[in-house]
């Protein structure tokens, strides 16, 4: 600039005439002075910017620290609901939850409660993110950000009904967060091991604009659920960096997913290293804080394990992939009965994990009866994959050491579940399946399987070699018994009866059993006999003292009945059974008494209050029992409908024996099917046995109705069962 004005002086300087060195002089004159000016506009700062647009700045490149740092001396200095937003959003992108929380304090505006509702998620306080995000959905109508998050809290909690039902109307009110729902949708699918429709949901969310990573972590976390933990790494290798904006977030979301890739092939050390470098993040990721623990277990850290397991359990006390993993562990840990306790807080929400972990455990501490029992509670429900499936997927070395553990469980359940709907032929082929090896559960049900095909000479085989093994397996037992009274060998298995209680006097099963069998052919004097040494361990159960009172009564031993209903009286005072024995003794005093005391165990039972007056009334003490129970219903809420149930009774005249029970009466006939399949699941349920052989009988299938009909009287608590077509007492 400056060497062209020097030119333009010299040629004025130079010019032929006046007018044109004037007319040069001018120009360079001019131009130099252009010069001036920019060079000192060059060298001139602009103005600075304000402490609240260097925060601001900060937020939109990514630098969340010094955001957070600017943005806060700026509110203190002058605070202003724009600058709590702006400090909120940084704190959020921080990490730092808590504050997050505290400085929005009770603000209830719509972009108050959706941050909050953002930082309690965060946080792992997946109830409170609900109730906040509820709240932003109810001020903003459609609102697609607070129905995700809703998903996403309600998922954590373990309520999946919830989760989709909220994901689904995030994907159909097409809001800004559509790609990211489509992304929750690939989760979902995900934990499912639902591959195909992980797949097509990742495609959608790239439609609709998700991030190539969020889409590149669904694919490699699907190789990883196929077992290619080499293609998953390699995806993840793949991965560009992104802006510096969003690192902060990528680095966590690559981590994560590379510390479960390490975790499903075995290598728990550097899984737990990637996860301790993530801090705290993974308790909002989904089921963050089961995959953590079981990886820190995996590393050996069983300590640290439990920590993360509790803290998450502490956030989500109902998720069934928490509470799974953690009963997992505490069984690794041989806490059998701690984990026995969490599988009953599992019970509540994932019932067929429940009763697997819960059937596995029993067998593995040789309790056979109660296993037995859960395998075929689990039977009838639909099976679901458990928490190593999960989070691993089914290829990991998690999940196959898991079926291991679990293999002896599911199969037992694979094979219950046939015995509940199959035919005579899948019967047998079930049975010829588990009937391997010396495991007396296996065997006991495959002679449940062969007795329910029809062959009760091959089911009482492997009863006898379960019984073999194991000499305290009642099922294998009672399965012998059914086989006997099947075939029709009542002979022999009263001669085993009687051998038993020879060789051991306290053999409560075979006295019950011998007196059953004595029972069933009117040998009524007998059974008592068998039964009068264990009287008072009759009183345990309602059914078998209901059964020696019938027989008692039925012989005429008033004495001996009285007796058995004081002996009961002061074993179960409050039990409604109780009251049955003291009316079968004629005692009716006793009775209402009695009554009295069972209904004070359950006040606001309207049946047991009806039974108090009705006894109460035969022995002409009506009364009495109307003023006591209007003093009682006095005691109970006055908004509680037990309070009005006992305010009826005391009013009203009491419903006689033959009216009581026509109003207690529920049962149905329903179909064959259904029928078969009541009795197959429970089969020494009098009820289900007299159902079906009734059924059976007007079908016309005489020979099978004859064989339930005497296993329903062999099972009753009656004294006598009736001989007339249709009919048991």
């Amino acid at each position: 600039m400056r060497v062209r004005s020097r030119a333009f002086v010299a040629a004025a300087v130079r010019a032929p005439d006046s007018r044109s060195r004037i007319w040069l002089a001018a120009t360079a004159i001019i131009i130099i002075g252009a010069a001036g000016a920019f060079i000192a506009a060059e060298r001139t700062s602009p103005p600075a910017m304000t402490a609240e647009e260097a925060g601001r700045a900060y937020l939109f490149a990514g630098n969340y620290q010094s955001a957070v740092a600017t943005l806060r001396a700026a509110y203190r200095a002058h605070p202003s609901e724009s600058l709590k937003l702006d400090l909120s959003r940084a704190l959020l992108a921080a990490g730092d939850f808590e504050s997050v929380i505290g400085m929005l304090g009770s603000d209830d505006s719509s972009a108050a409660s959706d941050l909050r509702a953002q930082a309690l998620f965060g946080a792992a306080r997946f109830d409170d993110a609900a109730k906040a995000a509820t709240a932003s959905f109810e001020s903003v109508s459609a609102d697609s950000r607070a129905m995700l998050l809703l998903a996403k809290a309600r998922y954590a909690l373990g309520d999946a009904s919830a989760a989709s039902h909220w994901l689904g109307n995030a994907l159909r009110a097409r809001g800004e967060m559509l790609a990211e729902s489509w992304c929750f949708r690939a989760r979902l699918a995900l934990d499912a091991n639902d591959l195909p429709t992980a797949r097509s949901a990742a495609e959608r969310a790239a439609e609709t604009g998700a991030s190539p990573l969020q889409v590149f972590l669904i694919r490699a976390e699907i190789l990883m659920r196929q077992g290619d933990f080499a293609g998953a790494r390699g995806v993840l290798e793949k991965l560009a960096k992104p802006d510096k904006r969003s690192a902060q977030r990528y680095e966590f979301a690559r981590e994560f997913l590379a510390a479960r890739i390490d975790a499903a092939r075995g290598s728990y050390i550097e899984a737990a290293r990637r996860i301790r470098a993530s801090g705290a993040l993974y308790r909002s990721a989904p089921n963050g804080s089961a995959i953590a623990g079981m990886i820190a277990e995996g590393a050996g850290d069983a300590a640290q394990a439990e920590t993360i397991f509790r803290a998450g359990l502490d956030a989500a006390p109902s998720n069934p992939v928490l509470l799974d993993a953690f009963a997992a562990f505490l069984v690794r840990q041989g806490r059998s009965n701690e984990a026995l306790e969490t599988v009953a807080r599992l019970e509540r929400v994932a019932p067929y994990l429940a009763q697997t972990r819960r059937a596995a455990i029993l067998l593995e501490n040789g309790d056979r009866d109660a296993a037995l029992a859960r395998i075929k509670s689990a039977a009838d429900l639909t099976p679901a994959p458990f928490s190593a499936e999960i989070v691993f997927g089914p290829k990991s070395q998690a999940a196959i050491a898991e079926q291991a553990a679990l293999g002896a469980a599911r199969r037992l359940i694979s094979a219950a579940r046939t015995l509940l709907d199959a035919d005579a032929g899948a019967l047998r082929d079930s049975a010829k399946q588990i009937a391997v090896g010396r495991d007396p559960v296996a065997l006991e049900l495959a002679g449940e399987l062969l007795l329910a095909a029809g062959e009760a000479e091959a089911a009482a085989s492997r009863f006898d070699e379960a019984f073999a093994i194991a000499p305290d397996f009642d099922a294998a037992r009672i399965g012998r018994l059914r086989a006997d009274l099947a075939s029709g060998r009542s002979g022999e298995a009263e001669a085993r009866l009687f051998a038993a209680i020879a060789r051991d006097p306290s053999d409560a099963f075979a006295r019950l059993s011998l007196a059953r069998l004595l029972r069933s052919n009117g040998r009524l004097l007998e059974a008592a006999a068998v039964l009068r040494p264990m009287a008072k361990r009759l009183t345990a159960s309602a059914k078998d003292a209901g059964f020696y009172a019938n027989i008692l009564a039925a012989v005429g031993a008033r004495d001996q009945l009285s007796a058995f209903a004081d002996l009961a009286f002061a074993a179960k005072q409050g039990a409604p059974y109780v009251v049955d024995l003291y009316e079968k003794a004629g005692r009716l005093d006793q009775a209402g008494l009695a009554a009295r005391a069972a209904l004070l165990e359950a006040p606001g039972d309207e049946a047991r209050a009806q039974r108090y007056l009705r006894l109460m009334e035969k022995a002409g003490r009506g009364d009495d029992a109307r003023l006591f129970l209007s003093a009682l219903a006095k005691r109970l809420p006055a908004a509680s409908g037990a309070r009005a149930a006992l305010a009826d009774a005391a009013g009203a005249p009491a419903l006689r024996g033959g009216e009581a029970a026509k109003a207690a009466a529920t049962a149905g006939a329903g179909d064959l099917r259904a029928l078969e399949r009541a009795y197959r699941a429970a089969p020494t349920d009098p009820r289900a046995a007299l159902r079906l052989g009734l059924a059976l009988q007007k079908a016309g299938r005489e020979d099978k109705a004859a064989r339930l009909l005497r296993e329903a009287c062999f099972w009753s608590s009656a004294a006598t069962c009736a001989k007339s077509k249709g009919t048991d007492s």
